[in-house]
């Protein structure tokens, strides 16, 4: 850790000032710290972002000083698994998600119908959120790229605290490292699928096609529901129509851009002002997205087709040219490991069940 000894602790705004500001593509990032306790981790968070880069905090929102050091091996990762050869992901395009030892066994399951897919594989980034998930990423023989993390991340299922202060799981820290590892990769102007250690692939997305559809788009998210079926078909999905609980960010494709930063940096803010530990990353940054700019920012915000498969539709009557059709499932709704290995496993004996029917279909 740096200490600034020339500064005037009472002038915060000199100080603010003095501190360089790197361009964002060719300087590694770099935690500093004044004697006044102003701190930055340039060329990503800067000096106004102070607050943002806590030791702790019990959402697990805040960017620590390990890992401001720590985006520096994604972006690296990130930018190695961009340049390998792929003709099924678009150009300085990856995918990530990332485990512990406890969610391994789910992750490694989800892989199963793609880890063949070299152009896939290529691509592919695990951020390895302990030790033996590390080994076990190493010792895989078809993971390419693994990325270390600073610290063990506890076995976590999702809480559903009553009365408590303290989080006795990391499952919150841990849901906020897809927005850590998008917003250190936006600073290598790279595009980035992330989903969650419960998602299963069916096959590999096709993003050139998501791109496509909406060419203004910064982010596409999973619908967690979907309320109206009819309304999905028209494509009429409106701000008012969608609620906090419609957007879940299990899976999202994420486009390099200086808003989405500015987005990023609140939510982190967001979520280390609330303190609430029954409260996940989505909530803090799907709400920041659609209030930033007046709500401009959110027009360039576009959910994800229903290939994209969520574990809360089972509240209504699934359209079964839709479940042969989908790409990946969400364990969503389900809150334990056992919960979501049981629904996982269910897709998947589906999926294989009706195989030669959606080759057909597809």
């Amino acid at each position: 850790m740096n200490n600034d000894d020339n500064g005037d602790e009472n002038d915060v705004k000199m100080k603010l000032a003095d501190i360089p500001f790197p361009p964002p593509t060719d300087s590694e990032f770099r935690f500093h710290e004044t004697s006044s306790g102003i701190r930055t981790c340039l060329p990503g968070v800067p000096a106004e972002y102070s607050d943002v880069l806590t030791a702790e905090t019990v959402t697990g929102s805040s960017i620590s000083p390990d890992e401001c050091l720590w985006l520096n091996e994604v972006k690296g990762t990130g930018i190695a698994a961009s340049k390998l050869p792929s003709d099924c992901v678009p150009d300085k395009t990856v995918y990530s998600s990332y485990a512990n030892e406890y969610h391994w066994e789910m992750l490694i399951f989800n892989l199963q119908n793609i880890k063949d897919r070299e152009c896939f594989m290529n691509r592919l980034m695990i951020e390895c959120m302990d030790d033996k998930a590390m080994e076990l990423c190493k010792g895989s023989g078809y993971i390419k790229h693994c990325v270390p993390y600073p610290k063990a991340m506890r076995a976590s299922d999702y809480e559903r605290p009553e009365g408590q202060t303290e989080s006795k799981t990391d499952y919150n820290a841990l849901t906020w490292i897809k927005e850590k590892v998008a917003f250190s990769l936006m600073h290598a102007d790279i595009s980035v699928f992330t989903f969650d250690s419960d998602v299963l692939l069916f096959d590999v997305p096709d993003l050139a096609e998501i791109q496509a559809t909406k060419p203004d788009g910064i982010i596409f998210f999973q619908l967690a529901s979907i309320e109206d079926e009819e309304v999905e078909k028209a494509g009429e999905f409106t701000k008012e129509y969608h609620s906090h609980q419609d957007f879940n960010a299990g899976q999202l494709f994420w486009k390099p851009s200086e808003d989405m930063k500015r987005v990023l940096l609140k939510a982190f803010r967001a979520g280390n002002k609330s303190g609430k530990i029954d409260v996940l990353d989505q909530f803090y940054f799907s709400g920041t997205l659609r209030d930033e700019d007046d709500g401009a920012v959110w027009q360039k915000a576009h959910h994800l087709s229903s290939k994209f498969d969520s574990g809360c539709f089972h509240h209504r009557p699934y359209d079964e040219e839709k479940k042969l059709k989908r790409t990946t499932f969400h364990a969503c709704c389900h809150t334990t490991l056992s919960q979501k290995l049981h629904g996982l496993n269910e897709a998947q004996e589906y999926f294989l069940e009706h195989k030669r029917e959606r080759e057909q279909q597809l």
